[in-house]
């Protein structure tokens, strides 16, 4: 849930504070587009002039879905984005989790990470101010293929 104003435990994808320092944000579904491989979701705040446009696209090949989203302030004032993360997954606690991902510091920048996800929040970013090979989660060129092929296997 992206905001509402309603007691709301989960964490926020999307967090901006208003020219008059309200903090909340309640988006409400708008429309839809869709083409043979891309869904897109038109979100709009019930009372401040923003929209959210959620995109989704299907990589067939691979069995993914690629998110991505852009946030569009169409008023007057200015809007501070505090926080606009790719996404909040919540899984089902029935069953347990593992991550794979990349990462690492100059020059292993590609090392296998894997871990049990935990009952609690898990983020994965950096905390340097600057982006660097030293810093940051790194993704190779060939990832997709990467996951492809683990996938079939």
């Amino acid at each position: 849930m992206w905001g509402g104003g309603k007691l709301n435990l989960r964490s926020k994808s999307l967090k901006v504070t208003f020219h008059d320092h309200v903090r909340d944000v309640l988006l409400k579904f708008e429309s839809y587009e869709s083409s043979h491989n891309t869904l897109l979701l038109l979100l709009k705040d019930t009372h401040y002039d923003l929209e959210v446009k959620l995109y989704y696209k299907i990589i067939a090949d691979c069995d993914l879905i690629e998110r991505y989203c852009e946030i569009i302030n169409r008023g007057e004032a200015n809007v501070t984005l505090e926080q606009a993360l790719t996404g909040s997954i919540y899984l089902p606690r029935e069953k347990d989790y593992r991550l794979t991902y990349l990462a690492g510091r100059w020059p292993a920048e590609t090392q296998l990470s894997r871990g049990m996800l935990p009952d609690t929040k898990l983020v994965l970013e950096s905390r340097r101010e600057f982006l660097c090979s030293y810093t940051r989660i790194t993704l190779p060129m060939n990832f997709q293929e990467f996951v492809c092929r683990a996938l079939m296997n």
